[in-house]
């Protein structure tokens, strides 16, 4: 300390001003990287509804309804249960409608004996999307499923709220089904970890900036013992820097409940 105060006294007044500028500078320059780093590890996300469309995909394939059997044995009940073994997907009413949140559009309106569908998986491969459309009466109803893992179901909701009346009859008009490899997964780039708080942290694992990255996911049901909705909820981040984590509460996602399906980063 002698040595640098006796240093100090042999500068020049001029000298200790330069020096003391100097130093300013460095600590403004080092305050605004700083500023400059919190700004792209805090950006806002963005939550939405997922419903793919047919247009989404090149090779949605041949719509084959001679393959789709019933357990019919009258009228009835010609419609309780139906398979389609062309996709590997079975299909199940329930029985009385389903009365709970209404899921596919992402209100969760409360509604009340809603016609639904419990579908199954029984393939080996992933259904990135389907949709049937059945008709009642010449009156079209419809059902979307997204994300469907193999040997996982889920209970759909009549996409336009038909109630659930035991004497309808459902005749199948069209339907469209896409089967994937894999669902999409950016995990070689980010890290995506449930706080179980309601809340993601996703860590980009590389060293570049990655923009516009989507995690989806579905919500599963324990008292119905599957996935509530064809719905698949997503949420998106706009950036994180190299090396750096961001956490976000994405809508919809409820820890414990909500099933990470996968992830990707979305082209500019």
């Amino acid at each position: 300390m002698e040595t640098i105060r006796k240093w100090f006294q042999s500068m020049n007044r001029n000298t200790i001003i330069v020096l003391l500028c100097a130093i300013i500078v460095v600590i403004a320059l080092v305050i605004g990287v700083s500023l400059r780093k919190n700004e792209n590890s805090s950006v806002g996300e963005k939550n939405t509804v997922q419903h793919a469309t047919a247009e989404d995909y090149q090779d949605v394939g041949d719509s084959n309804l001679k393959s789709i059997s019933t357990n019919q044995k009258g009228k009835e009940d010609a419609w309780s249960k139906m398979t389609d073994s062309e996709y590997n997907l079975s299909m199940e009413v329930v029985e009385g409608g389903y009365t709970g949140a209404f899921v596919e559009d992402g209100t969760n309106d409360e509604v009340k004996n809603v016609l639904a569908i419990k579908f199954t998986n029984d393939g080996n491969k992933p259904v990135q999307y389907a949709e049937y459309v059945f008709g009642i009466n010449s009156e079209p109803v419809s059902f979307k499923v997204t994300n469907l893992l193999p040997g996982e179901s889920c209970i759909v909701q009549e996409m336009n709220r038909r109630k659930y009346r035991k004497n309808d009859v459902l005749e199948l008009s069209t339907r469209v089904v896409i089967n994937v490899d894999e669902l999409p997964s950016a995990q070689e780039q980010v890290l995506v970890i449930d706080n179980s708080d309601d809340t993601l942290t996703l860590m980009n694992l590389t060293n570049q900036e990655i923009q516009n990255i989507k995690v989806f996911y579905k919500n599963y049901d324990e008292s119905l013992g599957c996935y509530l909705g064809g719905v698949t909820y997503s949420g998106t981040v706009e950036s994180i820097v190299a090396g750096e984590s961001i956490t976000v509460a994405p809508e919809h996602f409820v820890s414990g409940s909500s099933v990470i399906m996968g992830s990707e980063i979305l082209k500019s």
